[in-house]
């Protein structure tokens, strides 16, 4: 909850920041200053602390490298983040196709390291599964697929945690 109250006012001036045309503001905060930066196009605001950077909207993941396959014909979609900061990394790109889950979850499981299956179920009209690869203990991407009417969305997560030094707790 601390950190929500830390970073909400943050929010809020993004929020504002990407209803102008692309410009820059920076605002003093409780923790410092931070620096909300709009594109020109209004399609990704980055938020840069001394705490690191986040960067949302359409574009701000380049899927492709991500090291996960990308299903053919996907859209990306306009939710999307990345952000970094001393513990690590991580991205969230959102992508749709109007294909059926059923194909899109066989050309995932045909495309991905066998066991990296996590989970697959359907019930009724909804359907999910999840495939998850690990580079190592802290590098890790999920792709998450789900099915809602006339169309499948695809969801990948990356994160990289930094390793803690020897003997200090996380």
């Amino acid at each position: 909850m601390r950190k929500f109250r830390l970073f909400a006012p943050v929010l809020l001036v993004a929020g504002l920041a990407a209803c102008s045309h692309g410009h820059k503001t920076t605002i003093l905060t409780g923790n410092g200053t931070a620096t909300v930066t709009t594109s020109q196009d209004n399609q990704t605001a980055t938020i840069t602390t001394k705490g690191g950077s986040m960067t949302m909207g359409k574009g701000a993941v380049d899927i492709s490298k991500l090291g996960v396959p990308v299903y053919p014909g996907a859209v990306a979609g306009a939710g999307g983040y990345a952000m970094s900061g001393p513990q690590g990394s991580g991205e969230m790109a959102t992508l749709t196709t109007a294909d059926p889950f059923e194909k899109v979850y066989q050309w995932y499981k045909s495309q991905m390291p066998a066991g990296s299956q996590q989970m697959k179920v359907e019930s009724g009209d909804s359907s999910i599964a999840e495939f998850a690869v690990s580079k190592s203990a802290n590098d890790r991407t999920t792709i998450m697929i789900t099915s809602k009417k006339d169309e499948t969305d695809i969801v990948v997560t990356h994160s990289v945690s930094v390793p803690s030094p020897a003997g200090e707790a996380p």
